[in-house]
């Protein structure tokens, strides 16, 4: 399932921000010279409409099983999820928020204001509907849930609760990018 839907998040990716933003950035008179690409534009936008509604399954998904695993309760759809899911989102939604930002500013250049009207950058209905604040909210809504869930699966395992909670909030790639206790105590060490 993790390979699945890291493939689906890669694609949702792709779609939106190779493919969709760069004709709609590009005008309407880039749009009327090249009529050839409406149709694969419509069909590339249902396509992104279809992951999103997938995605949120996804995340559906993910809530239920932090909350099941708070609760110590399981059913058959919570056995799927992995610490690797969660991980697999996270990195997702933070590539989409870091990159839908920049987009927004460069949507916002000045240089679109000395342009023609039918040269500025169209309205997707797809793809401007102020989605950096929802993602900022699920990208912070994921990380609690991988943290209740990481915890609840580190106490069915070891029977103790882990003492470091920042752990559960990193997805495994964040966490090899802090430092061990070994590192810092040789920073510390040299120093000295």
């Amino acid at each position: 399932m993790v390979k699945r839907v890291r493939s689906q998040q890669q694609l949702q990716t792709e779609l939106e921000f190779e493919w969709l933003r760069q004709w709609y950035i590009q005008g309407k008179s880039h749009a009327e010279l090249h009529p050839y690409w409406h149709k694969p534009i419509r069909r590339m936008e249902n396509a992104l409409s279809e992951l999103k509604s997938s995605s949120k399954d996804v995340l559906d998904l993910l809530k239920a099983a932090a909350a099941a695993f708070a609760k110590q309760k399981s059913n058959n759809n919570v056995k799927l999820v992995t610490e690797d899911l969660y991980d697999v989102m996270l990195e997702a939604v933070s590539e989409r928020l870091k990159l839908r930002k920049q987009w927004w500013e460069r949507e916002r250049d000045p240089i679109f204001s000395s342009m023609s009207e039918d040269c500025r950058p169209i309205v997707c209905k797809h793809l401007d509907s102020g989605e950096c604040n929802d993602l900022a909210q699920i990208l912070e809504s994921l990380r609690e849930w991988r943290k209740a869930f990481v915890s609840q699966t580190k106490v069915m395992s070891n029977g103790s609760k882990s003492t470091n909670s920042q752990i559960g909030n990193l997805t495994k790639k964040e966490q090899k990018k802090v430092s061990s206790n070994w590192e810092r105590m040789r920073l510390t060490m040299s120093k000295k």
